[in-house]
């Protein structure tokens, strides 16, 4: 079946109202693919904690995602974004996973090239009362 993937013109990214990790990535990254694997291990390792949502956000096409095996088969919700939301994100390269609050703040923001960035990013969600990014 796969996932579905969607285009979005703008930096609204769908946010839930609960916490939200958005990976940022492309299907020619071969350390994008990594962040994905390393990001859902510890999407399952955190289920003793509230789970977030997990949303991957791209600049290539939906036709380039829907031929990368790993961005159809991740339980992540995909979307393809213009630059625009990589730069509401400050976002400076890709793999890049942002932390989104469920007041819409950002409380962690940086690489996820490794299963280390990964495993910190779902850490700070032990300690949501530290904001560490400004808004």
């Amino acid at each position: 079946k796969g996932t579905e993937i969607q285009t979005l013109a703008s930096v609204d990214l769908p946010v839930a109202a609960e916490w939200t990790v958005i990976l940022f990535a492309d299907p020619y990254c071969g350390n994008c693919v990594d962040a994905i694997q390393a990001i859902e291990r510890e999407y399952v390792r955190a289920s003793h904690r509230a789970h977030p949502h997990f949303l991957i956000a791209s600049t290539s096409t939906t036709a380039q995602l829907r031929a990368s095996e790993a961005f159809v088969n991740t339980s992540a919700r995909v979307v393809s974004v213009d630059e625009s939301a990589f730069a509401h994100y400050q976002v400076t390269r890709t793999p890049w996973a942002v932390l989104v609050g469920p007041d819409s703040k950002i409380y962690s923001s940086g690489t996820a090239a490794d299963h280390q960035s990964a495993s910190k990013l779902f850490s700070a969600l032990d300690q949501p009362q530290i904001r560490l990014i400004p808004a």
